[in-house]
């Protein structure tokens, strides 16, 4: 035979559905337990009380079991919102409101933010090669040059730092929207299998009451109010209130790449030369170093080619030889092949680069008027994600001083806010 004790435990696991859990759900028992375990103190108390004749100590135990009623049924009724909650969602929507949510914080991130960051980027990174490109022209006479130096794009520089700045934003905008996404996911995961039921646990011990009632009221708030919060900035979203850039091809940017003009070679031997790390630290060796790294081999090798079958006059051979090949060597690249490579490469590199920047310098004004509508998209977009930050804080913020206002909970609410 069950007892009445027994049955009423068995009641209480089948309220909670503490009898289906399955992984995470298992701590579903924390608060079915924590009732029983109290109701046992309360009971204990109950038979010292009658037992000593103590009616304080009975009437504390009549307050106490009426707060283990109301704290059982204040359980059922918070599973009833949360789950109405969602079922009223699916039913106007199908689907639940943190689904809807992680869909339009995924939507915009996807659609909006990220494609316009990489946008900048492509915009910045040309930009940058048009600032920075200047034609060096040394004209080398032995050991002196001369030269021009011309930068017909440095007059763009701000247009590159009001760049640097709308990265800035999106970097911010990004983070700030991965953050509450993943606060919806973690909050879906966690809350009402564990810090739920630890929260209504809370509430039935007296000198925890009001920490889990505020504990409680936060659960609420961010399973219901939170994810709602974010339903309603997706609608106003839906209005088409903010102009949103358009990075795609053929949109802002590519309309922006065009005025500037950049068409960069794409060649192989390019590719090369400017990826090999031994041809790029031989053309930066000066004259002496080509000398150190060219004469001595070739001087060697000459040296015993002439010197061959010379017999015991091998040593002084080869010392002469070597010695008047170097001569010869060391002036040869001094005088002709240094001044000669490195003219060459300026015209190659000039060359290339007037080819690749075809944009006059009296251009910047329509380079500006293209960049300037798409800056302006972008900055609303930014302002766009603190706005949404802004409205979903308070929203999930009042709620939640609210919900622990109407349970009794305000004033360990503001401890709460204060350790946030």
């Amino acid at each position: 035979m069950i007892n009445t004790n027994m049955r009423w435990a068995i009641i209480l696991l089948l309220l909670f559905g503490a009898s289906f859990a399955a992984g995470t759900d298992v701590f579903l028992l924390i608060f079915p337990f924590a009732v029983i375990i109290v109701a046992i103190i309360l009971a204990l108390l109950r038979m010292a009380a009658d037992t000593f004749s103590l009616p304080g100590l009975s009437a504390y135990v009549k307050t106490e079991l009426g707060e283990l009623f109301a704290g059982v049924i204040l359980a059922l009724i918070v599973y009833a919102f949360i789950i109405s909650s969602d079922q009223l969602s699916t039913l106007l929507t199908g689907q639940s409101a943190t689904m809807l949510a992680e869909s339009h914080f995924e939507s915009l991130v996807t659609q909006y933010y990220i494609p316009t960051f990489l946008g900048i980027i492509r915009i910045g990174t040309q930009l940058k090669a048009m600032i920075s490109f200047s034609t060096n022209q040394a004209i080398p006479a032995l050991w002196m040059s001369w030269g021009w130096t011309i930068s017909s794009y440095g007059g763009l520089s701000p247009l590159l730092s009001s760049l640097t700045m709308a990265v800035q934003g999106l970097s911010n905008s990004i983070l700030l929207y991965e953050s509450v996404l993943l606060l919806l996911r973690f909050s879906s995961a966690i809350i009402p299998t564990i810090v739920l039921p630890l929260a209504l646990s809370l509430r039935l011990i007296p000198f925890t009451r009001q920490a889990g009632t505020a504990l409680t009221a936060i659960c609420i708030s961010v399973l219901v109010i939170f994810p709602w919060s974010v339903v309603f900035v997706d609608q106003i979203h839906s209005q088409d209130v903010v102009p949103y850039p358009n990075p795609v091809a053929g949109g802002a940017v590519g309309r922006i790449i065009s005025n500037l003009g950049i068409n960069f070679p794409s060649s192989e031997v390019l590719e090369f030369l400017c990826q090999n790390h031994a041809f790029r630290f031989f053309l930066q060796l000066n004259e002496l170093g080509w000398v150190g790294v060219l004469c001595p081999p070739t001087c060697l090798a000459i040296a015993a080619s002439v010197c061959a079958g010379t017999g015991p006059g091998y040593a002084a051979c080869f010392g002469a030889a070597f010695w008047a090949c170097f001569e010869t060597c060391f002036w040869l690249i001094v005088l002709v092949d240094y001044p000669v490579t490195v003219l060459g490469a300026q015209l190659i590199y000039n060359t290339i680069g007037t080819s690749f920047i075809n944009v006059s310098s009296s251009q910047a004004g329509s380079i500006f008027d293209a960049m300037y509508p798409f800056m302006a998209a972008v900055n609303n977009l930014v302002m766009m994600g603190y706005v949404d930050a802004i409205i979903i804080g308070v929203f999930t913020i009042v709620g939640a001083r609210a919900v622990s206002a109407a349970l009794g909970g305000e004033w360990s609410m503001i401890r709460f806010q204060r350790l946030v």
